[in-house]
C-alpha cells in the first residue's frame, strides 16, 4: 500500500475509526489522533506519533506494531483482539463448549486415546456414545452425567 493510497474501507482503519467516533473526550468531542498519540506518550508508552495513527485510521498505513496495538487498545480500554477479524482470532482456539468438556479427565482420557484411530474407528466411537446418551436418557449437547429424572418418570 502506498502513502499516498487511502483504504479506509480497510479492517485496521474502520475499527479505529469506530473507535474515534465512539470514544470520546469528556466534553463530548472526538478525540484527534494527535490527542491521542499525545495521551499514549503521557502514559509513559511513546510508541505512535500523531502522523502515523492519522495514517492507520485513514488506511493509508496497515500494520501497527504490537508494542502500537497495545497502547491504542489500553487507551480505547478495548481488547487488542478488537483490531483483528474474528476468523484471526479464534485461529488455532479450542470452542469453549470443548475447552469445558476436556476439563473432565474421564472425557480428555477418551479424547487422547483416540487421536490416530481411523474414521471409522472415530465414527463407531461416536456411535456408541450416541447410544450410550440414548440408554441414560440424555440430550446430544449436556455433559457426561444422564439427567436426574423424578421419581415415578
Amino acid at each position: 500500500m502506498t502513502d499516498d493510497a487511502p483504504n479506509p474501507d480497510g479492517f485496521l482503519a474502520s475499527r479505529l475509526d469506530l473507535l474515534f467516533r465512539t470514544v470520546v473526550r469528556e466534553d463530548g468531542k472526538p478525540y484527534t489522533t494527535a490527542q491521542v498519540a499525545q495521551a499514549i506518550s503521557a502514559a509513559g508508552e511513546n510508541t505512535i506519533s500523531g502522523a502515523y495513527l492519522w495514517q492507520l485510521k485513514t488506511g493509508r498505513r496497515d500494520n501497527p506494531t504490537y508494542r502500537q496495538l497495545i497502547a491504542l487498545s489500553r487507551f480505547f480500554d478495548v481488547s487488542p483482539a478488537f483490531f483483528f477479524a474474528e476468523a484471526e482470532t479464534q485461529r488455532g482456539t479450542v470452542p469453549a463448549d470443548a475447552a469445558l468438556a476436556l476439563k473432565d479427565d474421564a472425557i480428555r482420557e477418551i479424547a487422547l486415546r483416540s487421536v490416530g484411530l481411523s474414521e471409522r474407528s472415530l465414527r463407531t466411537i461416536a456411535d456408541m456414545i450416541a447410544n450410550a446418551r440414548v440408554l441414560e436418557g440424555t440430550s446430544p449437547r449436556r455433559g457426561r452425567r444422564p439427567a436426574k429424572q423424578a421419581n415415578g418418570a
